[in-house]
């Protein structure tokens, strides 16, 4: 306060929720070599493995995929979709469950590259009526993606993936730029990855949208990578 004469510098400070570094997508030679390294945990650690590949070709938050059960990869209108939701089978709210905003909540079809790369086989290894990846443990802010996100960011450092730019929702980040090089609308976009957009009258996670969705997300490529090649 001048009037006590005290001098306020508020050079270089920061506002607050002001991102200090500008996250970006992977490059396909990062994410060849990030799963070249995550294909050695596929049999021992299949979580490490899985939770990653899922966010490259879903686009969806680790707090969503960590939290999925198996119920929650489902058929419909023949398509093999993630629904990701917070309700359980029977339409009851899961405790256990939550998503970032109401657009969150939608049907995202399985991308080629998944399914070619054995997932469906590892899901049929799984319990029903279970959690998906039941090794991973609710954190102490009450979701199943701390650890996961903590251990992939000493995961990149062992890759000699260490700039700031890259966490692991970088995953996110690359998939809403192959969005965009794949020229799939805006509307689509945010459909699959569940982004509020500027109409909210629209329903995102509308089943009825799945045959349009799925067209959509076998556009998604990262140049020469294939998940399925490794």
């Amino acid at each position: 306060n001048c009037e006590w004469g005290v001098k306020v510098n508020t050079k270089g400070l920061i506002r607050t929720r002001e991102a200090v570094v500008q996250r970006r997508g992977f490059t396909p030679v990062e994410l060849s070599t990030v799963f070249s390294e995550l294909g050695k945990f596929r049999d021992t650690r299949p979580t490490r493995f899985w939770v990653p590949a899922i966010a490259a070709y879903t686009g969806a938050r680790a707090g969503e995929i960590c939290q999925l059960r198996t119920e929650d990869i489902l058929e419909e209108q023949g398509v093999w979709c993630l629904n990701l939701t917070i309700f359980d089978a029977k339409g009851r709210r899961a405790s256990d469950k939550r998503l970032k905003t109401r657009s969150s909540e939608r049907y995202v079809p399985l991308h080629s590259e998944l399914i070619a790369s054995g997932f469906l086989d590892f899901l049929k290894g799984q319990k029903r009526d279970a959690r998906l990846f039941p090794d991973l443990q609710l954190g102490p802010n009450g979701g199943y993606f701390e650890a996961m996100s903590k251990w992939f960011g000493s995961f990149l450092d062992s890759v000699d993936l260490t700039q700031r730019s890259l966490v692991f929702h970088s995953f996110r980040h690359g998939f809403r730029d192959a969005c965009r090089d794949a020229d799939i609308t805006d509307d689509t976009s945010m459909a699959l990855g569940g982004w509020t957009g500027i109409n909210q009258a629209t329903r995102y996670g509308d089943r009825k949208r799945v045959p349009v969705l799925a067209r959509a997300i076998t556009k998604i490529a990262y140049g020469d990578f294939r998940l399925s090649a490794l």
